[in-house]
């Protein structure tokens, strides 16, 4: 059994360029080059990379050289391209330093290398190479199809037959005339191992066979229909003919020594495009050239598709064939998988459609457990046993001659027939849950069931087999984690429970399940661990979805391999099947695939490629050579250093991961990543070291590539500015010291100073203390002083409050009087009542109350009435005294008994004093007065 090759395909979105190709070649170092309409497409395996021709026409064929040059045609082109310093690839054109006269050279459509000569063909001349000399042979017609075969250079020429290039004389030599393949077009000539003929293949599918000796020619098969045609053809592995074509993609044909041929048909999954080349790289690997992209075939591939028509959970090889249990039905192959057969031919069984879970193989018999009930599979018929549904799986149980038949909700019992088959008896009492996952345990007649949602069970049953007579139930109590999705399995004779938490065993002494330690240090417990086989010396693993194994005594996971089965399994019924020490059959939701391991090496004859260095300084980007082992300096002002890197000689083998270290950064090297680039961004200035190496997806390591660059310091970081800093501050430490030496003085003879008039200042502050004691004390005095001013302003506003309403009082007794005079008619009476009118106006009249008033106001208010006078001297007593009243805040009503005038004349009199004030009418006159005294005088300096 050998499966289907890898198949990627590469579409314009890869590569970037025109979507014909037509030629391809692989460089020494593993770089893939094509002919393409937009030129030659180089690819690194990382990073495809564009090369015009000059003229912008196609380049049609490619050839490389044994020194490793790479030749390229086109229309009036011929040249080669090359990789400078700085990683680009370029063309150099040939035509003028060979003088071709490319006016005349048209379409090259093939180029072939031998040793040191060249051959450029065109449809109308042979361009022999041989140095810096050309050979030129024209055609009699038109030269349309070349080839090379043990040293011997082929031409077919239209309309006249095959020739061989004959060294000696320089010319042709005719081989087969045009007549027997009817001017044909060949598209291939191959020799097998073993064999002395040529078979030509051409475009219409006919084999020739041709003995170069003899030069007999003879039609062998055909083996393409009419409405198809080959486009290309080339010898794989000795003895298989691989044949590209414009309809049927690639075909497949194996010769032997006997010119049989048999058709294999490797490439199923090949984009239907069609084919105008096909190329064997260095690995044996397979590019087809397509009118609409690239196909590379990994004709070895480790991991190959065996069946894919539905989801696979169980296999059985039975009656000498392959068995599927698949959610689709039953599938077995129609044939034995020997000779040169890559994909078993795999049907559907009759009358077994459904989900299918499991298999098993019991007296030479295979039965079916099914979704359904259990079947018997035999002469390719389907027989139901009993009547049981939902059958998970068919074991022995620990009593010979039974077995036990796990179903949906309990277990039944089944013994062999007379005729060998088995028979259902009666379901075992006492137990009703599913049992798909059940494995003996050590005691007799006691066995493990995982539910995937319950938690763990241990039944024991008796001796018939008829009932369950103890059922244990242990869940996160007993030492569990948790009673979701565990799993049991015997695995080196050790009962494992694997959990969400990792790998446990059962303590029976203690009932308790325990942490299994030497697993766990293994596989970890940080993830669920679903399936766990032991087979000679790989122990395989279902790890949270991903497959991979460890070797016997070590502790390094295996899983690279088998990332792309990561997420496909059937959870918890996962199909692992290990055949040999090298290989294992995976089943999943995808189909059946065989995938073969191969011994992991580090490849240290195949390195990791530095592709392009570049970085960002100022606004610009800046490119360094790639060749060479020089130390790279960079300004420190560097943003970001970006290196690319590729494996080019093992783009083979998928999607290469890589790992990389800088020295003095990164502690360790990088996790293994399908990045194929690091970046650093502001690098401190110094010496660093970058390492990468890169990983196939089969394990092997390519050999670590390492560069040198150095990040410059600034300028005063250099050592000529060091030692300019070092000298510098010596000088300065010397000028330092002796102006220390002198401040040293200097400020002895200040601090001498200092402490002279520190004594002065402290008598000054004495005395300056003393004054301000006194002034303190002075101002105690003055506000004291102001207070008792304050108190006795407080005490003439009293009493001359009261002077005015006493004199109110007189006032408003002598108007009585007088009203009282008017009314009396007696005479002697009205004399009285006038008598005590002149005693009140005498009273009234009386000034030695007022000179008293005038006298303490005058204390009171610091010579209020002189400073006044001095101001206006035309102001009178009486203005004066009103002056007073204003001050003190004395109404009209209030003024006007104290002044014997009535509140009008008050009014009139405030009018005249404004006046004599040479005040305006908007100031006011109490606050005028008010602030007398605090304004400075006419005459104060």
């Amino acid at each position: 059994m050998k499966g289907i090759p890898s198949v990627r395909y590469f579409s314009k979105g890869d590569f970037e360029a025109d979507h014909q190709f037509w030629d391809a070649c692989q460089g020494q170092d593993g770089v893939m080059y094509f002919s393409n309409n937009d030129g030659v497409i180089v690819y690194d395996g990382e990073r495809w990379h564009k090369v015009p021709l000059p003229n912008h026409s196609s380049s049609r064929c490619l050839s490389i050289s044994d020194n490793g040059t790479v030749y390229t045609g086109g229309y009036n082109q011929l040249g080669i391209i090359v990789k400078d310093n700085l990683g680009n690839y370029q063309y150099e054109s040939l035509v003028d330093s060979l003088q071709l006269g490319k006016e005349k050279l048209e379409n090259v459509w093939k180029i072939h290398t031998y040793k040191e000569k060249v051959f450029v063909r065109t449809f109308k001349q042979l361009i022999i190479i041989n140095g810096k000399s050309t050979t030129v042979l024209p055609a009699i017609q038109k030269f349309k199809f070349s080839y090379f075969l043990n040293g011997h250079y082929y031409v077919q020429e239209e309309g006249e037959g095959i020739f061989r290039y004959d060294e000696e004389h320089k010319n042709f030599e005719k081989l087969i005339d045009d007549q027997p393949f009817q001017n044909q077009l060949m598209v291939g000539c191959h020799a097998p191992a073993g064999s002395r003929y040529h078979y030509l293949v051409s475009e219409k599918g006919y084999i020739y066979r041709f003995d170069p000796k003899t030069k007999e020619f003879e039609l062998i098969k055909k083996l393409l229909g009419t409405d198809d045609r080959a486009s290309y053809s080339l010898l794989y592995k000795e003895n298989q003919i691989l044949i590209g074509t414009l309809n049927s993609k690639v075909i497949s044909y194996h010769i032997d020594l006997n010119d049989t041929l048999s058709s294999v048909n490797p490439f199923q999954e090949l984009k239907a495009e069609a084919v105008h080349s096909l190329y064997l790289n260095q690995q044996d690997n397979l590019w087809v050239m397509l009118n609409n992209g690239l196909n590379f075939v990994e004709m070895d591939a480790p991991i190959k598709t065996v069946f894919d028509k539905a989801s696979v959970y169980d296999l059985k090889e039975q009656y000498g064939k392959i068995y599927l249990a698949t959610n689709k039905g039953l599938y077995y192959s129609s044939h034995s998988q020997k000779g040169n057969t890559y994909l078993p031919a795999f049907e559907k069984a009759h009358n077994i459609g459904g989900q299918v879970w499991s298999l098993a193989s019991i007296g030479g018999k295979l039965y079916v457990n099914h979704d359904n009930g259990l079947f018997l599979i035999e002469n390719n018929q389907t027989k139901r046993i009993g009547q049981v549904e939902g059958v998970w799986k068919t074991i022995p149980s620990q009593q010979g001659g039974k077995y036990l038949i796990c179903t949906y909700s309990g277990i039944y019992t089944a013994t062999l027939n007379d005729s060998g088959q088995l028979q259902v008896e009666h379901k075992i009492e006492g137990f009703e849950e599913s049992t798909r996952d059940i494995q003996p345990a050590s005691e007799p007649n006691t066995y493990w069931v995982c539910h995937g949602y319950k938690g763990v069970y241990r039944i024991h049953m008796d001796e018939e087999l008829s009932r369950v007579t103890s059922l244990e139930h242990f869940t996160e109590k007993d030492g569990l984690p948790s009673i979701y999705n565990i799993n049991v399995h015997i695995w080196k004779g050790n009962e494992v429970f694997t959990t969400n938490s990792g790998t446990y065993s059962f303590n029976t002494q203690k009932l308790t399940f325990e942490p299994f330690n030497s697993l766990n240090e293994i596989l970890g417990t940080d993830k669920n661990i679903r399936q766990l086989i032991a087979y000679k010396s790989l122990n395989w693993f279902i790890k949270d979805d991903e497959l991979g194994y460890f070797r016997e005594g070590e502790k390094e996971l295996h899983t690279d391999l088998f990332a792309a089965f990561k997420g496909s399994f059937n959870r918890s019924m996962e199909k692992v099947v290990p055949l040999s020490d090298n290989q294992v059959l995976v089943g999943t939701r995808s189909g059946l695939y065989l995938a073969s391991i191969r011994a992991q090496e580090n490849l240290g004859n195949i390195p990791t490629v530095i592709t392009n260095i570049r970085y960002e300084f100022d606004t610009t980007t800046r490119v360094l050579p790639t060749s060479g082992e020089q130390l790279y300096k960079l300004p420190n002002q560097t943003r970001q250093l970006r290196i690319e890197f590729s494996c080019p000689q093992l783009l083979d083998k998928g999607n290469i991961r890589y790992s990389y270290k800088l020295d003095d950064i990164d502690q360790n090297w990088k996790e293994w990543d399908e990045t194929s680039f690091a970046a650093y961004n502001y690098l401190r200035a110094g010496t660093y070291t970058f390492n990468v190496r890169g990983k196939s997806p089969t394990g092997e390591i390519a050999h670590a590539t390492s560069i040198r660059f150095q990040i410059l310091p600034k300028w005063y970081e250099t050592t000529w500015a060091i030692v300019a800093f070092i000298c510098l501050s010596l000088l300065i430490a010397y000028l330092g010291f002796r102006q220390l030496r002198k401040n040293y003085r200097v400020k002895e003879q200040k601090i001498r100073a200092e402490s002279t008039k520190a004594q002065k200042l402290l008598q000054l502050e004495l005395e300056q203390l003393k004054l301000t004691q006194e002034k303190l004390q002075i101002s105690q005095a003055k506000e004291a002083l102001e207070q008792d001013v304050i108190d006795q302003s407080k005490e003439l506003v009293n009493f001359t409050t009261l002077l005015a309403r006493k004199n109110q009082v007189f006032l408003e007794q002598r108007e009585q009087l007088q009203e009282f005079e008017k009314q009396i008619n007696n005479e002697r009476n009205r004399k009285v009542i006038k008598q005590m009118i002149r005693t009140l106006n005498i009273h009234l009249a009386e000034e030695k109350h007022i000179q008293v008033f005038d006298a303490e106001f005058e204390r009171i208010h610091n010579d209020f009435f002189h400073t006044l006078r001095e101001q206006f001297p035309e102001l009178n007593q009486r203005e004066l005294r009103l002056c007073a009243f204003i001050k003190m805040d004395l109404t009209n009503k209030e003024i006007a008994p104290l002044l014997n005038i009535s509140t009008r004349g008050v009014e009139s009199a405030r009018y005249r004093l404004r006046k004599k004030l040479q005040m305006s009418h908007e100031d006011a006159l109490a606050d005028f007065l008010k602030s007398f005294m605090d304004q400075p005088q006419h005459g104060d300096s």
